[in-house]
């Protein structure tokens, strides 16, 4: 897999955990 793919993939799942979080 492309390296940068990988890290796109690992900020997405932060943002989407930092969003969770915000919402509740």
């Amino acid at each position: 897999k492309n390296r940068v793919e990988q890290q796109l993939h690992e900020h997405l799942q932060d943002a989407m955990s930092f969003l969770k979080d915000v919402c509740e």
